[in-house]
């Protein structure tokens, strides 16, 4: 089931779909809940303004305190990813910005509208340690301590930098984990980056890698953040020319071509994002969907429920990945970051036991369910292609009560 203020949202962030005439506060203070625990305030603020033609004072007056907040706030991160800009560039390290901060920049006709809280830096792998001396140079150190760091920089993929007093900055040096089932190399963002046209200058990748990146992320987060889907939107519609059979060929390269296609295809569904020819050269994925459908996975946080249970994105990734052994696999044991991060905070070795073998319990009974729907009726054979949910020009209908949501 997915609520009123959720459909709402979706419908209130659709460029294809005309504002409500008409929005009570009582309407508008619950969608703006959901938006704020979404990340996606400052984005219903700036379309309300550019689209609402009749807006209470009430509303109008909290979309104009919460665009100033953002606006102040991303002058600050902006100045900021300049100088990390500049001392990198002195060090002759290559760097781009990633996510919000680029995706600001470069996409949304207002900065602001797009929310992001920490600066997302991508540098290559070989050049960490001289970039990690050139960023000291403008005030920012490792913020965690150095038995984490060996964690941080074996395992996983960025480190953290900044204190209280700083923006907090991610320096990716890779893009995925070492032993993550799917990859993404950071020469796929940095080749070609883009130099903002205007000041506060810094690089940004281009739209390709931006995609490919978006298709990452959602399939190590199980496709539960809106503001990634909202971004593949509004690229899309800003710009539509672009090599998708070049692209669709470096997703397969990186076995990234399911999660991107599914990234398109909710893109469309919730957003009605114009796609033309972008989904010609993927392989259909409606046997996935279909399953995930059964499995009660909705892919996305605004039913507040199926999607909250913790394996749900392990069996996003179960489906959408080649690699399902490996999935199992990190799924059972944990990847070797948690593992070895939980070892150097000195977490008892019981209760690491006991959460592997939790995993076990919960792997055993997803298996089960899945042999349980395998053999029931309405399940074998071929599955029936998942119909979009919920229709655009549904969304402007008053709330009565919840609506239901996507029925396998």
């Amino acid at each position: 089931m997915i609520s009123p203020a959720a459909a709402r949202l979706i419908g209130l962030l659709n460029l294809d779909h005309p504002w409500p005439s008409q929005l009570s506060d009582e309407s508008w203070s619950a969608v703006v809940r959901l938006a704020d625990a979404l990340g996606v305030s400052s984005l219903l603020a700036h379309e309300a303004l550019a689209r609402g033609k009749s807006l209470s004072p009430t509303i109008k007056t909290w979309c104009n305190q919460r665009l100033r907040v953002e606006a102040r706030h991303h002058g600050f991160f902006f100045i900021e990813a300049e100088r990390i800009t500049s001392a990198l560039e002195k060090r002759n390290v290559a760097s781009v910005l990633l996510k919000g901060t680029s995706l600001a920049r470069t996409i949304y006709d207002r900065p602001e509208a797009r929310s992001f809280a920490d600066l997302d830096v991508l540098i290559d792998k070989a050049a960490l340690d001289t970039a990690l001396e050139a960023l000291e140079t403008v005030g920012y150190r490792e913020s965690v301590p150095p038995n984490l760091s060996a964690v941080y920089r074996r395992d996983h993929f960025h480190l953290i930098l900044g204190d209280r007093s700083q923006p907090k900055i991610e320096l990716h040096f890779a893009l995925t984990r070492p032993d993550d089932p799917f990859r993404l190399d950071a020469d796929d963002l940095l080749d070609g980056a883009l130099q903002t046209r205007d000041a506060p200058f810094f690089y940004c990748p281009r739209a390709a890698g931006q995609l490919l990146h978006a298709a990452s992320s959602c399939l190590r987060c199980g496709f539960t953040d809106i503001r990634r889907l909202v971004d593949v939107d509004r690229m899309l519609r800003t710009r539509p020319q672009l090599d998708w059979k070049s692209i669709n060929h470096r997703a397969r390269d990186l076995g990234l071509d399911r999660a991107l296609r599914l990234l398109l295809e909710l893109s469309r569904e919730w957003f009605s994002t114009p796609l033309g020819d972008a989904l010609d050269s993927l392989e259909s994925i409606e046997r996935e969907r279909a399953w995930l459908d059964a499995m009660r996975i909705e892919l996305f946080p605004l039913g507040l429920g199926p999607s909250e249970w913790g394996p749900a994105r392990h069996l996003v990734r179960f489906f959408l990945l080649n690699r399902k052994t490996r999935v199992l696999r990190n799924f059972l044991l944990q990847p070797h970051f948690d593992r070895r991060r939980a070892a150097a905070l000195g977490v008892p070795g019981i209760r690491r036991h006991f959460l592997q073998a939790k995993r076990g319990v919960l792997a055993f009974a997803a298996a089960a369910w899945l042999v349980s729907l395998r053999l029931s009726p309405a399940h074998r054979g071929t599955h029936p292609k998942k119909n979009a949910w919920p229709p655009s020009s549904e969304l402007a209908a008053e709330d009565k009560g919840d609506t239901q949501g996507p029925t396998p």
